[in-house]
């Protein structure tokens, strides 16, 4: 059942692609100018999709590159200050119409950030986990969708066997002013790294208001709040980041 559910999720993936107006060829022969966006940041702490996964401030910078008219690849990192959580993620991105397909590598390491663990391909013990990601971001429309499904790496189960962790996410976004807020819920499909059965595992309120900006930077405060009712679980979340649009 997993595997039929993993496998309806990359078809779909590949037929949202397909059906873009335009081929990623053409896309390239229009704009062939490389564009950046980053972020610098400081966090109470790390929290993932109704987790939390650090227990101390977290310092968390990331980059993309925009390689051409809907591709995408970039870096992000995320360290707490008293190492309880260290993460460095590697992304690209296609989208096209208010649609996307990622292939993201999230690289957790036990010890040091750059160590021998990084060459670790071995899916019993490596730290890295890749993910695949189909969403559906309408630019004139304020709910969105996304799908994840782990397909490989530190996603396995007692018996080895990979879990294939999969998470339907449903959100609301709105603007008001400067400030971009966010209502999301977060939905475990079956029995995987999020849960041990079925059910909503996030529940997230999120906003992020700009409080200055200069050129291309802005300085930006956020906070939320984070229900998880599977595990009943609740955070607040807070902190402060400059960004590069």
């Amino acid at each position: 059942m997993k595997k039929i559910g993993l496998l309806s999720i990359v078809l779909m993936a590949l037929t949202i692609t397909a059906l873009g107006t335009e081929p990623l060829e053409e896309n390239i022969k229009k704009d062939n100018s490389i564009k950046w966006n980053g972020s610098v940041s400081m966090q109470n702490q790390h929290y993932w999709r109704g987790m939390q996964t650090g227990s101390g401030l977290s310092f968390e910078a990331g980059a993309s590159l925009s390689l051409s008219d809907g591709l995408t690849a970039g870096i992000w990192n995320g360290t707490a200050l008293n190492s309880s959580y260290k993460e460095i993620d590697f992304y690209l991105t296609y989208s096209t119409h208010g649609y996307s397909f990622s292939v993201l590598d999230y690289y957790c390491p036990r010890d040091a950030v750059f160590s021998n663990e990084f060459g670790d391909l071995n899916e019993t013990s490596t730290p890295h986990l890749v993910d695949i990601q189909v969403g559906y971001y309408p630019d004139h429309f304020p709910f969105s969708i996304m799908v994840s499904t782990m397909v490989w790496g530190d996603d396995l189960d007692g018996q080895g066997k990979n879990n294939y962790s999969t998470y339907i996410e449903l959100a609301y976004n709105n603007t008001i002013e400067d400030m971009t807020t966010q209502l999301l819920v977060g939905y475990n499909v079956w029995q995987s790294m999020y849960s041990e059965s079925a059910g909503i595992v996030n529940i997230e309120a999120t906003a992020d208001y700009k409080i200055m900006q200069s050129g291309s930077f802005s300085l930006n405060c956020n906070t939320r709040f984070i229900y998880n009712p599977i595990r009943t679980d609740i955070y607040f979340g807070g902190g402060i980041s400059v960004k590069r649009h």
